[in-house]
Parts: structure tokens; C-alpha cells; sequence
């Protein structure tokens, strides 16, 4: 089987970890991958009650962009937004913008899948309140499923993109200077995230488009034994990089462990022994960041206690940079593990031989 492919799948992966250059408040956070955390931000700056300050200078922008004329201010000031809103059937519905007359609700898509009839349970239930439509918000302006619309009359649902429509309207705002420097710096690093979701979304439907868009059998059954193997190819990689990556000492080797270590050791992926005395020195453990748990056969070079707990753990990480194993992927904040020779770890270092 040719894999050329892969290698092509795996260099649009590496794009997905590109930041900006400038210091960002969202990205810090990763509130750019949180839907409710977006929709909390997107919901204030609709309110004209919100704690932006700008009273309906945001709204009032958003309705052009959404009716292309003016809403008399008076409506607007007395504009009521809700978040999480509950309709019938026990759903939630991200963002609705109340009127007197008439109700704006919005539905958020990032990264969640649509749910069941879910459009087409909002729509019967804001046809009731005088909606004219439901917003239906999304990266790139993409179409919902019709899972999720079940017959809803297409035209009753108004598709927006972050990239366009809600770019827009932010760069309207700050064009115009409508709030102090504060916010406005706010919402000029929010622009800066929702260009980095796009391209995020531009890359998945790349990625996509390379398994998918020459029915390839043999890729189509390339990607799903790889998702059946996930776990196992998952543990494969940390294993290797850890075998590769941490140097020990004369005397000193990988070993696997038993089933009771197992069960005592969580995040365990191999300990280290003494071959002289076969007992175990260590165990090197996979969580949030790379990490080492040391035994009582080991003496630590420094103070390795935590605090909380008093076990003996500390991190492997050189300059103060996690190590992040368990999404590899995510080197926002971390060291890239798939780069060559990306870290040199000697356990020496830090611990001895008791």
C-alpha cells in the first residue's frame, strides 16, 4: 500500500498547532476550542447590559449585519439576551436575542456535532415566539445536518460564519471605536481567534478531503484500523518516546510492568530497575505532563515531595516546558515530541540509587 498519503495527512496536522505571535488572553486559556466559554464572550457583547460598557453600540452593529437596517435604539436598549435558553424537549439553545416583537436565537456549532431533530425542535418552538428563523453559527458558514433539521423549511434556517459575518462585525466595531482601549483590545485578540478556528476548520476539511476524495479503499481502511488501534498505537508512541528520550544510568534499565503495578501505578508506562538489585527505582508516568514517581529504592537529588499528597513525584521537563503525551498533538503550551531530538532527558540527574 502506498502511504505517501500519510505523510501528507500528518504534515496538515502540524499546522493545526501554529499560534499568533502576540500574547493572547484566549489562546492562554484555550477558550478558542470552548463553545460555552465563546458563547458566554459573544452573549456580553450582544448585551446591552453587558459588562463591556458599551451599552447597544455592539447590538446595534449585529442587526445591521443581520437585517442590513437600522433597529430604533429604543428596542434595543431594552433588548433582552439569554444564554443556555431552554426550549421544549430539554434542549438549550446557545444565544437568543429577545425584541418586543421578536426573538433572534442562535445556535453555536464549533466543534460539537448536531444532535438529533435538534433544528428542527428550536424551530418549532421559536416559531411560536415570532422568530423568523434560527441562526445557525459555525467556523466557515457550513450547512447543518439533516439529522438535525429534519425537515425544517431550509430557508428557516440562516446560516452565519465566524469568518465572515462575525469577523465582520467586530472589525466594524473596533473601526468605529465604540468602547475603551480595554475592550477593544479584548476584541481584537478574539478576531485573532476566530482566524486561527478557521484555519483549524480549513485543515480538518483538507484532511478530510485527502482520505476521502478518491474512495481509496486502502486509505478509508488505513484510517479506521487506525482508529480501532488507537489506544495500543497511542501507548506505542509513548513507549518509544520514552525509551528514546530518557538516558539512564550504568546498571540501570526499562522494564514493563506487572498487572498489580498496574493497578497501583495509574499512568504508569515503564519503570526503571536496577539491574543489580532487580528492584524497581521508578516509574515513568504519563498524565497531564511527563512524569517520574520515584520508590523507596531511590534517592532523589532534590526535594521532589508534593505538597498536598508528600509522594515522591516530579516532572520531566527541561526549561519548565511540559511534555504532553497523552495529546501530542497539543503543542500550544508544550514541547513538539514529534520533532527530531525534540528533548534529552538523563534520569541521572535527578535521582540515584539508594
Amino acid at each position: 500500500m502506498n502511504t505517501e498519503w500519510l505523510t501528507e495527512l500528518g504534515r496538515n496536522f502540524e499546522t493545526l498547532g501554529c499560534r499568533t505571535d502576540s500574547y493572547n488572553i484566549f489562546q492562554v486559556l484555550e477558550i478558542e476550542s470552548k463553545e460555552v466559554l465563546i458563547c458566554r464572550f459573544l452573549g456580553d457583547l450582544l448585551n446591552p447590559n453587558g459588562s463591556h460598557g458599551c451599552e447597544i453600540e455592539f447590538l446595534k452593529r449585529f442587526f445591521k449585519l443581520l437585517k442590513a437596517e437600522e433597529v430604533p435604539e429604543e428596542e434595543l436598549k431594552n433588548a433582552k439576551v439569554v444564554l443556555e435558553e431552554h426550549t421544549d424537549n430539554n434542549r438549550r439553545i446557545d444565544v437568543v436575542i429577545h425584541l418586543s416583537t421578536e426573538v433572534y436565537p442562535i445556535e453555536v456549532k464549533i466543534w460539537a456535532e448536531d444532535k438529533y431533530e435538534q433544528l428542527y425542535d428550536y424551530g418549532k418552538y421559536y416559531k411560536k415566539l415570532n422568530a423568523s428563523g434560527i441562526y445557525y453559527l459555525t467556523p466557515t458558514g457550513w450547512l447543518p445536518s439533516e439529522k438535525s433539521t429534519q425537515g425544517l423549511p431550509k430557508d428557516f434556517v440562516k446560516c452565519l460564519s465566524f469568518q465572515d459575518d462575525i469577523k465582520s462585525w467586530l472589525e466594524v466595531c473596533l473601526k468605529d471605536k465604540i468602547c475603551k482601549p480595554g475592550v477593544q483590545e479584548i476584541v481584537k485578540q478574539f478576531k485573532e481567534v476566530i482566524d486561527r478556528m478557521c484555519e483549524s476548520a480549513k485543515e480538518w476539511e483538507a484532511i478530510e478531503k485527502s482520505v476521502f476524495e478518491d474512495r481509496d479503499p486502502d486509505k478509508q481502511r488505513a484510517v479506521f484500523g487506525i482508529l480501532d488501534n488507537a489506544d495500543r498505537i497511542k501507548r506505542r508512541f509513548q513507549e518509544d518516546f520514552i525509551r528514546n528520550h530518557i538516558e539512564l544510568s550504568d546498571g540501570w534499565k526499562f522494564a514493563e510492568l506487572q498487572d498489580d503495578e498496574k493497578k497501583e501505578y495509574k499512568y504508569a508506562i515503564l519503570k526503571v530497575i536496577s539491574e543489580k538489585s532487580g528492584n524497581a527505582l521508578g516509574y515513568i508516568c504519563v498524565e497531564k505532563n511527563l512524569y517520574i514517581y520515584a520508590t523507596g529504592n531511590a534517592r532523589c537529588i532534590d526535594e521532589w515531595k508534593d505538597e498536598k499528597t508528600g509522594l515522591p513525584w516530579r516532572y520531566l521537563t527541561p526549561d519548565n516546558k511540559p511534555i504532553n503525551l497523552r495529546n501530542p498533538l497539543d503543542v500550544k503550551n508544550s514541547i513538539d515530541v514529534f520533532a527530531p531530538d525534540s528533548v534529552k532527558i538523563n534520569l541521572g540527574d535527578y535521582m540515584k540509587e539508594a
